[in-house]
């Protein structure tokens, strides 16, 4: 997939995220918490995902394509160490 392909699917998620957010479309974002038992106090503990209706939402029009293109760039980019250690943060089950 080329950049403009990316840029164009990350163009239409913008406007089905506006889309959603203005009318009663469930949310296609979920809140997920690590457990208090695994919270460390210099590391996150809040992370967002996509919901399974979010999925279902994106995959229904055609938004989950840019995927592996968004990692791979996202892979290439040079990281602090802060950002790598956040990185490897633990993370809730989900």
């Amino acid at each position: 997939m080329s950049l403009l392909t990316t840029y164009e699917s990350l163009s239409t998620l913008d406007e089905v995220v506006l889309k959603c957010s203005l009318t009663e479309t469930p949310s296609i974002v979920e809140e997920v918490l690590l457990p208090d038992d695994r919270r460390q106090n210099d590391l996150p503990y809040k992370f967002y995902g996509i919901s399974e209706n979010g999925r279902q939402f994106l995959a229904e029009h055609k938004l989950l394509r840019a995927q592996d293109t968004l990692r791979e760039i996202y892979d290439r980019v040079e990281k602090t160490d802060d950002i790598k250690r956040y990185e490897t943060a633990p993370r809730p089950e989900r």
